[in-house]
């Protein structure tokens, strides 16, 4: 008995040794103690040392550091990316081809419809706020976004809409149309041209006239 205790306190004086220290004291003088002890002892000082750049959620799995060309299942954002369908497909004076998803229909109707036209509002809500700007949410159904839908098609059939081939789009690449026929300032129409959205009609709204100054000088337009 006197050689563990000896042992155990030898080992205490070393750096770093005070757990392998404390568990030979508790085998030592703990003989008895029950099986389901020794197992959750055993568990705990096996334990490896998590790594301080991935430690994981605690009671939980540890994260998973997805390499390129690999796929993590348990991860929500890599799940299969949905497949985008077009609607409507317009035809713009210049060749290019515009398309809208039916999100994206619904999207532009509800917030910019009232600028080509369109008067059908929603009421507004009792508790809404008062904002800087005038906004009008259009009802959304199929007879408003026919008439959207119709009214961009006439705008980018026209041949007095001008053109900008290369823009900027809030950093997107994309192609432009600009007319003077709806809006205070005019109507701008923009295409995507990368990444999936790459050939759809991704804004189409009226534009205030700081706006229309950095899109004819700085090919650019937020």
């Amino acid at each position: 008995m006197n050689k563990k205790v000896n042992d155990a306190k030898a080992l205490k004086s070393k750096p770093g040794r005070k757990g392998v220290a404390e568990a030979l004291t508790l085998n030592s003088f703990n003989k008895r103690r029950p099986a389901a002890l020794n197992c959750l002892l055993q568990k705990f000082q096996t334990r490896p040392t998590l790594d301080p750049y991935n430690p994981g959620c605690a009671n939980g799995p540890r994260s998973i550091t997805v390499l390129s060309g690999q796929s993590n299942v348990n991860s929500p954002t890599n799940q299969p990316v949905r497949e985008i369908k077009p609607v409507r497909e317009i035809t713009a004076h210049d060749g290019v081809k515009g398309k809208l998803s039916d999100r994206s229909l619904s999207h532009l109707t509800s917030k910019h419809a009232d600028a080509i036209g369109i008067y059908d509002p929603l009421p507004i809500l009792p508790n809404q706020k008062a904002t800087k700007y005038k906004q009008v949410r259009t009802r959304i159904n199929k007879e408003n976004k026919k008439k959207f839908g119709d009214t961009l098609e006439k705008i980018l059939e026209d041949p007095n809409t001008k053109v900008f081939p290369e823009i900027s789009m809030r950093g997107i690449a994309g192609h432009g149309y600009y007319t003077e026929n709806y809006g205070e300032c005019g109507f701008f129409v923009g295409i995507s041209t990368e990444d999936r959205l790459a050939g759809y009609i991704i804004k189409a709204q009226p534009i205030s006239e700081v706006q229309l100054k950095a899109l004819q000088e700085k090919n650019k337009i937020n």
